[in-house]
């Protein structure tokens, strides 16, 4: 089993002061989509990061200790490797004999780090890979993250919209992906997605649709207009192609998704995080309000069971609570009725649907409820006119996001509803960065 404790320092002790005079320092380069990135150099967030080790023995240990920062948290890990043939170590094909994850995995160093203590003064998103063998000087290289760095950030000066638009920087005007969160509210959600994707060339527009000032407090009775609103406002743009707009969102913001991509004509493709193919009420009025309204009507939703959440004891002592008992018990007490009147008409969609769910999702079962989405689309032929997929992720939980993030501990979260209360999302580590 992988060795690691969030709460202690994860990295190995240095090898012993050498006897005798050390011999060469080993050379190692950072590798990124078979491209050699120099030392100090930057790539964008979440672009697979490898570490080529050359000159060592055949067989000789090597030790890579990886710090990662995450915005300005520090997390740490570390692999111990034995070179092969040829003296090389490359961490995309090389077995971790041991460490903070074990086995061949291209991504291991990333999503296997707990966080540290300190950050070693590196700067925001950095990492940094530091090789270590006996009787050696170590070798250090450090790369760069850019998330939202190389793009322009506008904020939205429309009154009755708020959010911000993304930018990457250049001549070329680009389609946009107006993105949003879930059921924390605000725009966190958005303009974590809309800095990823400015790093990748495209334009994104971050929403916040309720959960701050402008817009409701609470996610109850949203209108989907407020979303027509903020496509009508890149018209206004001359550095966007407003004619090319795509939705994102994850969780109750993937449920969106589909419900704006079922509305609203302009949508010319739909990404939905761990969504829902049905509306569900708002969630906090024990179901009684709806979540979202059109032409100032509610939308339908799926009435709530009386079966409440499973409780378990987390490893704090925490109270944990796994909410996907719920929904399922919802969805197998409703009528047909009331399951076909909640549903959206993902088939009246412009474009191209995309779902992505966890298996183990403990929030709500997003695999069954993505799969309600996909049986429409494949019963109208959508699916196959425009190429819908519905991805089911094994052993991975309600917190897909994107990669190069540890996923360490990612299987719980704060309730932000709930004082001092837990929320389970399910799935492993290693799962949830497969996905």
């Amino acid at each position: 089993m992988p060795t690691s404790d969030p709460g202690e320092d994860v990295t190995p002790s240095s090898p012993p002061a050498p006897a005798s005079a050390p011999r060469p320092a080993l050379a190692a380069a950072v590798v990124s989509r078979a491209t050699s990135v120099a030392d100090g150099a930057h790539v964008p967030f979440g672009e697979p990061l490898a570490l080529v080790v050359h000159g060592a023995s055949p067989g000789e240990r090597v030790v890579i200790k990886v710090t990662a920062m995450q915005r300005t948290v520090a997390f740490s890990s570390w692999a111990r490797f034995e070179a092969d043939a040829a003296g090389i170590v490359d961490t995309r094909v090389a077995s971790s004999r041991e460490g903070t994850y074990e086995g061949v995995d291209p991504d291991g160093l990333l999503w296997s780090a707990v966080q540290a203590k300190t950050q070693d003064g590196l700067e925001r998103n950095a990492v940094r890979f530091v090789v270590e063998a006996e009787k050696r000087p170590s070798t250090t290289v450090t790369v760069g993250r850019d998330f939202g760095d190389t793009s322009t950030r506008v904020p939205v000066d429309a009154a009755d919209i708020v959010g911000a638009l993304y930018v990457p920087r250049g001549e070329v005007r680009r389609g946009v992906i107006v993105a949003f969160g879930g059921s924390e509210g605000g725009a966190s959600g958005g303009e974590t997605y809309a800095a990823y994707w400015a790093e990748r060339g495209y334009a994104s527009l971050a929403l916040a649709y309720f959960g701050a000032i402008g817009v409701p407090r609470r996610l109850e009775r949203v209108p989907l207009e407020y979303f027509e609103r903020a496509i009508a406002w890149l018209d206004t743009r001359k550095d966007v192609d407003a004619s090319k707009i795509a939705v994102m969102g994850g969780s109750r913001g993937g449920e969106a998704a589909l419900a704006i991509a079922s509305k609203l004509p302009r949508v010319a493709a739909t990404i939905a995080f761990v969504p829902s193919g049905v509306a569900w009420g708002a969630p906090t009025s024990s179901g009684e309000i709806a979540s979202w309204t059109h032409g100032g009507a509610d939308l339908p939703f799926v009435p709530y069971s009386a079966t409440g959440p499973t409780v378990t004891v987390g490893p704090g002592g925490e109270r944990v609570e796994h909410h996907a008992p719920t929904f399922d018990a919802s969805l197998d007490a409703a009528s047909p009725a009331a399951l076909e009147a909640a549903a959206f008409r993902v088939e009246d969609a412009a474009g191209p649907v995309l779902m992505l769910g966890g298996a183990d999702d403990q929030i709500w079962p997003s695999c069954r409820l993505g799969e309600l989405a996909m049986k429409r689309l494949r019963a109208s032929g959508h699916a196959v006119a425009h190429q819908d997929e519905s991805l089911c992720f094994g052993d991975a939980g309600h917190g897909l996001g994107f990669p190069g993030l540890s996923t360490v501990g990612a299987d719980i979260a704060p309730d932000p509803w709930g004082a001092g209360a837990y929320l389970a999302l399910g799935g492993t580590a290693k799962g949830t960065a497969r996905a």
